[in-house]
């Protein structure tokens, strides 16, 4: 046997193999752009089998090549086999087919001129390689980042990323020092238009104001759903003066939009703006904005209010970890599953609104107010886990404000609220369960909404409450 036809022969062979068991579609077209191989991948991906296209002239229909964004049929002119012989160098460009069975694909082509030692073409390869499953792999990415990320009704960002962006602009802080400052809004009478119309205009109503906040955004601001109508706007390189003209623009703008869901009637928002300071702590700006907020309301609404209190404010390692030593709570009675106390430069009234967002989210029922900044109230509070493990509770929580500290030319006397809150066991109903176990959930979920932290440097936990009242009730 001839041992160089052997050679040949196995070469055809291997090379065979290795066309059919590539996983990019070959075609390989010769100098009349005759088609004299079509492997089996550019078979399964087209459904166009070889045997029928074999010697057969190569024309632009045969792939019926889209384009990717518009999928418009690529036009003659613009075919990557013509754009090859123009240019006589290698052609990219990315395309949409329609695949085997009907189904879309999204596919790179790849056209390589193929010349001889003289330089004579002698045809060219083409190599088309599947992008779908990459491109699902990206769009199953970004359905995770909005859902993770954004929120579903306004697609504006969520209260998470909004934390996640405050503490990156708080440690940009840190090393560069830049301005950064902080809005928060809410729609005026929002309830009112729930009532009034439905929920569901009402969610129109909040997407059409997150789409006008995001007008006002500058390209690395970030603006936010916080909760309900309340959208929280952090301005990256802007001081309180610059915050608080682009919030009186964001106002003014939104008096003068008719709101079609509600028949060309207008809505207003109320705004509170402050700005970073040093030494800030996530809870620091938020609450003075919030402060501010509640101010603008408290004035009449459908304005803007900025922060009295931004002002650099040097606090020292004892005065963040600085425990109770002062005011005397009224005696409880019996023996509460839970009785613990805290510490806060919030202010007390910023803490009651808070408390009012609690009681909607909750649905619990308030029983009593007292003269003494105390909260009464009925919850009933089911295990996340498991809906079958249920507990209800009475929530006391008191209020107080207090002064302490030496004064100070530069920073006079600082006011502290502090808050009792202390959950007993309630009456359970004739046919549910009630566990006790479930009030330290409970606990957990009411510090959640007061942004009480054991790690913030603003706001101390006091001594467990079985030492308090051992102190106290002696």
């Amino acid at each position: 046997m001839d041992s160089n036809l052997t050679t040949q022969d196995a070469n055809v062979v291997f090379r065979q193999c290795l066309l059919d068991n590539m996983s990019d579609g070959v075609v390989f077209l010769d100098r009349k752009l005759r088609i004299t191989v079509w492997n089996r991948r550019l078979e399964s991906m087209t459904g166009l089998a070889s045997k029928n296209l074999l010697n057969q002239r190569y024309e632009t229909t045969l792939l019926g090549l889209k384009d990717p964004v518009s999928s418009n049929s690529v036009p003659e002119q613009n075919d990557p086999i013509k754009l090859m012989l123009k240019s006589c160098d290698v052609v990219q460009g990315d395309y949409r087919i329609a695949g085997n069975n009907g189904r879309e694909l999204r596919v790179q082509l790849t056209v390589t001129p193929v010349v001889d030692a003289e330089n004579q073409f002698l045809g060219c390869v083409l190599l088309m390689h599947d992008d779908s499953a990459q491109l699902n792999l990206q769009r199953q990415l970004k359905d995770l980042y909005a859902f993770s990320m954004l929120d579903p009704l306004t697609q504006v960002a969520n209260r998470a990323e909004f934390e996640r962006a405050l503490d990156q602009f708080i440690d940009k802080r840190d090393r560069s020092n830049e301005k950064c400052s902080l809005i928060i809004c809410d729609i005026d009478f929002f309830k009112q238009i729930n009532d009034n119309y439905n929920h569901h205009i009402g969610d129109q109503a909040l997407i059409a104001f997150a789409a006008l906040l995001k007008t006002f955004a500058k390209p690395n601001d970030v603006v936010a759903r916080f909760g309900g109508e309340e959208f929280v706007i952090l301005c990256d390189k802007c001081d309180l003066k610059s915050a608080a003209i682009r919030a009186e623009e964001m106002r003014k703008a939104l008096n003068k939009t008719p709101m079609s869901m509600l028949n060309g009637k207008f809505i207003t928002a109320s705004f509170g703006v402050s700005e970073l300071q040093a030494n800030d702590s996530p809870t620091d700006i938020f609450v003075r904005a919030d402060t501010a907020l509640i101010q603008a309301k408290e004035e009449g609404r459908n304005r803007v209010i900025t922060s009295k209190t931004d002002q650099s404010i040097d606090l020292t390692a004892a005065d963040s970890v600085k425990l109770l030593g002062g005011p005397t709570w009224p005696t409880l009675k019996g023996s509460p599953l839970i009785s613990d106390e805290f510490r806060t430069r919030t202010p007390s009234s910023v803490l009651v609104e808070k408390l009012r967002g609690f009681i909607v989210e909750m649905n619990a029922e308030l029983r009593t107010v007292e003269a003494n900044q105390t909260a009464v109230m009925l919850v009933e509070f089911e295990d996340p886990a498991n809906f079958s493990r249920k507990g209800r509770f009475e929530v006391r929580i008191d209020f107080m404000e207090d002064v302490e500290g030496e004064a100070s030319e530069k920073h006079g006397r600082r006011t502290y609220t502090y808050m009792r809150i202390t959950i007993r066991l309630a009456k359970r109903k004739w046919f549910s369960t009630n566990s006790p176990e479930l009030a330290q959930d409970l606990l957990a979920e009411i510090r959640s909404y007061f942004m009480i932290n054991d790690d913030s440097d603003t706001i101390a936990a006091i001594e467990p409450a079985t030492e308090y009242r051992l102190r106290h009730e002696k």
